[in-house]
């Protein structure tokens, strides 16, 4: 059975990535995020008639938490390994604009700059998912594609359409769209019918995420980025990553 996982630093497109991968009928969509498929997880396909398992973590699977040290060449080194080891798997790995990650997080956490984030979900942390993201993108990996949040819309879906194709699927623009329920919190059993009120850690943050990934699927660039704080904003505009991958304001 085919295997294909998306990594991604929180908040970067990885949900609706998994979604859109996940409305192949050749594709079973894993629900919550893990850093492995296991066995149940493939029978749970095989029983569907699927040929095809999607997950995501937002993490490097090998990694047990959100926080990623900032050592980029080891991390490159044991991803390679990774990639080496897990192959004939295919991995996708996504990035976005910090300006909406970080003004995202804002509104998520309530918070008004970095001192209300968890580990995890810090600006140094984004920049070495950015650098990793770009030693890979310019190296590429036979069997890991990278694609940029922003790539998911332009040029009527080009870079979508070229995605599936390392996947060896068959790619139609309906894929983008589906009345096919989808989750994302174990604790969340059922998509809520209107957006909640709350997008607080805890019940309100698995109900909001859940009722948020069953939206319509639509380019969000930008809507996010009026939550930044000054404090983060200096940080992008200081940042080599960021101007690298085109994300300095």
């Amino acid at each position: 059975m085919k295997k294909i996982f998306i990594l991604g630093f929180p908040h970067s497109g990885t949900s609706i990535l998994k979604r859109i991968i996940g409305n192949a009928p050749e594709v079973h969509e894993h629900p919550y995020e893990t850093n492995a498929i296991t066995p149940e997880i493939t029978a749970a396909a095989a029983a569907n008639g699927k040929q095809a398992v999607v997950i995501k973590d937002i993490n490097f699977p090998w990694l047990p938490s959100y926080a990623i040290p900032g050592d980029v060449p080891r991390l490159v080194a044991e991803f390679k390994e990774y990639l080496a080891d897990n192959a004939p798997a295919l991995f996708i790995m996504v990035i976005k604009n910090p300006a909406d990650i970080f003004g995202s997080f804002n509104r998520r956490f309530e918070a008004s700059g970095p001192d209300g984030r968890p580990p995890g979900h810090q600006f140094a942390e984004w920049e070495t998912w950015a650098a990793v993201f770009a030693l890979f993108r310019s190296a590429p990996q036979a069997n890991l594609y990278t694609i940029r949040y922003e790539e998911f819309f332009a040029d009527r879906h080009s870079k979508i359409s070229e995605m599936f194709s390392f996947l060896d699927l068959p790619f139609d623009p309906s894929l983008l769209q589906s009345d096919r329920p989808s989750l994302i919190v174990e604790s969340v059993a059922a998509v809520p019918n209107e957006e909640p009120g709350s997008r607080a850690d805890g019940g309100g943050h698995g109900q909001f995420r859940t009722w948020q990934i069953n939206q319509p699927i639509r380019e969000m660039t930008g809507e996010s980025a009026v939550h930044l704080d000054d404090q983060t904003r200096a940080e992008i505009a200081a940042s080599v990553m960021a101007k690298r991958l085109g994300y300095a304001p």
